[in-house]
């Protein structure tokens, strides 16, 4: 049955003799469960019963009270493709006016609702007086009201409307472009406002009247404007209180970011970005008097009051505070929402607070698998924070061969002679070595359990067997994978923040990957005499498959985001060393020339290219983050001395002797 009745509580309390009941007490919650089946937006005879066609519009259809509306649409549907599907509307969708609704999408990233061609209509009024309605895992986008407001999502009623993991692109109405609150309680959480548009009054992307009440968290609101008024991103009149956001790049006539409409309820801000907004008037970031709660960084202070805690971060017209966002802007960064991401030397990073104004936040913008705090020991935290960056986004700094988790790569050497790693820890200077494999074993360093610390391990060509020493305990597993002839290849390929086992079978030009989210994948990419050069192309959080063609100097990176792309970009006797040399979270293509000590690296966020010369033959290359900048850091061991040269972009030239000739620095792990 497409429609079910779920029992939340059923309490029978009966004495049976011969089946009869003699007393019996039954407290009992009902909830419908309809599940959408088809992308279509008709409603079909005896919609949503039994197998019955289910179309989102036949699921709102009647619903008074206690319904959940979930999603099973078909990958055959003609309206899917890729793992997305898309919902086209004729037209608006019926209006919610009972208690207790839930609308849960599979994922912004899976589910599209939009309208038809040259249609209008919003697919959501939230009319209901009590109860709570719950909006998640959906994208709205192009959805245009343009003599209505709120061209998304508009609330009347005081019950408590739920948003969440949601994205809102393009849409349009009279004000309040993505949302309109009319009254009652919003919380908007882990959601994406971009692009929409208020065509004749405030709020770009989100109006709040006087009786109303929003609460935003852990929120990016870009892009959006008001095209005649003020409030690019939220124009209130009510109660709004605006937690672990970012506000940026939104534009008005007054309050480019954020306006507190005088006289109306308050605003109140902690631990929020808004910057980079812009006005035709005054009041570029914001405009009115603010309750600061501490940890903001606010671009451009003029036109507001407020921001008086000691821990704010403010600039002003004369002299803006950039908070150093990634130049690509919104990005698949990972998590089902698209995100804004900091840079590395960002002064957003570690002066924040994961305390919310309605809670403690124990994640990002992203959901599972992004913690909220990922304290980067190298940065002092603000007065009273705890390590968490401002804004919606936390940086996580997982720097390859970074031992200790401390966001910097450490020197270190795998000594062949007797299985020994040598590792100089960055934190401290102080240096640990133990004895890990024998000289015939390709050494694999990777964090395999997800600490946020490189695991020392090996893999074994003889048997095909892995050896991963954990980081926590220094107890090891092992596991058969991979045989004779393989080159390992191990990266994160499910963005779990665990390395997946990996190997790429040159014979065949086949990848085998042991995902720790699921079960093995096996994909064809690359011919036999190929170079494994997997890493981060996109930014994704994600490693793409990728090879190196020696024989003709060409790259082909499989980017799990945005496909494949190949180019051609050094000779056959260089060594490759992708990595992130600009620190805008996406690997650059890269090589050293052996014959002159040459670097090449191809930008990722304009394929340009910068040239310099650092070592010389005879040298190994062995980049990493070595100063914990979020940038790799030219670096070369020179065997003849055991000698390290460096340059750090953040921490400048450093030599370090450390190791012997002979010794394999573990940062050239992966180069052949």
């Amino acid at each position: 049955m497409r429609e079910m009745i779920v029992c939340r509580e059923l309490i029978v309390v009966a004495a049976m003799a011969y089946f009869a009941i003699s007393a019996a007490t039954v407290s009992a919650q009902l909830v419908i469960v309809r599940t959408v089946n088809t992308t279509s937006d008709t409603i079909a005879a005896n919609a949503c019963v039994m197998s019955n066609p289910c179309s989102l519009r036949a699921a709102m259809t009647g619903i008074t009270a206690d319904v959940t509306i979930v999603f099973n649409i078909p990958t055959t549907d003609p309206f899917c493709s890729a793992g997305v599907c898309t919902i086209n509307f004729s037209s608006s969708l019926p209006s919610i006016i009972g208690t207790n609704i839930a609308v849960a999408g599979p994922g912004a990233d899976r589910l599209i609702i939009k309208p038809a061609m040259a249609a209008v209509g919003r697919p959501f009024f939230v009319s209901s007086t009590s109860g709570v309605v719950t909006i998640s895992g959906l994208t709205i986008k192009d959805a245009s009201t343009p003599g209505a407001l709120g061209g998304a999502i508009a609330k009347t009623g005081n019950c408590t409307l739920v948003i969440s993991d949601v994205v809102l692109n393009n849409n349009s109405g009279s004000a309040g472009g993505a949302i309109y609150i009319a009254e009652g309680t919003v919380n908007l959480l882990r959601s994406t406002l971009s692009s929409n548009t208020a065509l004749m009054g405030v709020g770009g992307a989100i109006r709040v009247l006087e009786t109303a009440i929003c609460n935003v968290t852990n929120t990016l609101i870009t892009n959006n404007r008001s095209l005649t008024s003020g409030g690019g991103g939220i124009s209130s009149a009510g109660t709004t209180n605006v937690s672990n956001s970012t506000i940026v790049g939104n534009s008005a006539s007054v309050g480019g970011g954020i306006i507190r409409e005088s006289p109306g309820g308050s605003v109140s801000v902690k631990s929020t970005i808004i910057a980079l907004n812009s006005t035709t008037t005054s009041g570029p970031d914001g405009a009115g008097t603010f309750i600061s709660a501490g940890f903001n960084l606010i671009g451009k202070i003029d036109g507001t009051s407020g921001f008086t805690a000691s821990t704010d971060l403010k600039g002003t017209v004369a002299s803006p505070l950039d908070p150093l966002l990634d130049p690509s802007g919104i990005q698949s960064n990972g998590g089902p929402t698209r995100t804004v991401a900091l840079l590395g030397n960002s002064p957003a990073i570690d002066k924040g607070s994961s305390a919310g104004l309605t809670g403690v936040l124990t994640t990002d913008q992203r959901s599972v698998g992004f913690a909220r705090t990922r304290d980067n020991p190298l940065t002092v935290n603000a007065v009273g924070g705890d390590g968490t960056d401002i804004g919606s986004y936390e940086r996580h700094t997982y720097s390859t061969f970074d031992f200790e988790g401390d966001g910097r790569s450490d020197i270190g050497i795998f000594r062949p002679t007797g299985g020994e790693w040598w590792i100089n820890r960055s934190l401290d200077g102080s240096t640990f070595a133990l004895q890990f494999g024998v000289s015939t074993d390709r050494i694999t360093p990777a964090d395999f359990t997800g600490d946020g610390r490189t695991d020392i391990a090996f893999w074994r060509p003889g048997t095909g067997q892995w050896f991963v020493l954990r980081s926590e305990d220094f107890s090891f597993f092992a596991f058969g994978f991979g045989t004779n002839g393989d080159v390992p290849a191990p990266g994160d390929f499910d963005g779990d923040r665990k390395a997946d086992a990996a190997i790429f079978r040159p014979s065949t030009g086949t990848w085998f990957i042991l995902r720790s989210t699921g079960p093995l994948s096996v994909e064809q990419f690359g011919t036999n005499g190929d170079i494994p050069v997997a890493a981060d192309y996109d930014g994704d959080g994600r490693t793409d498959i990728a090879i190196y063609r020696p024989s003709n100097g060409q790259w082909w990176l499989n980017r799990s985001t945005v496909g494949v792309i190949a180019f051609t970009f050094g000779t056959s006797t260089d060594k490759v060393v992708p990595g992130d040399f600009t620190g805008d979270n996406k690997a650059d293509v890269a090589f050293w020339r052996p014959s002159n000590g040459n670097w090449f690296v191809l930008r990722s966020e304009d394929s340009s290219f910068f040239g310099f010369a650092f070592g010389m033959n005879g040298d190994v290359p062995a980049p990493g983050d070595y100063d914990g900048d979020g940038k790799f850091d030219p670096t070369i061991f020179r065997p003849s001395n055991a000698t390290w040269f460096s340059q750090r972009s953040l921490g400048g030239f450093a030599i370090q002797q450390f190791g012997a000739n002979g010794d394999r620095p573990v940062a050239n792990a992966f180069i052949p």
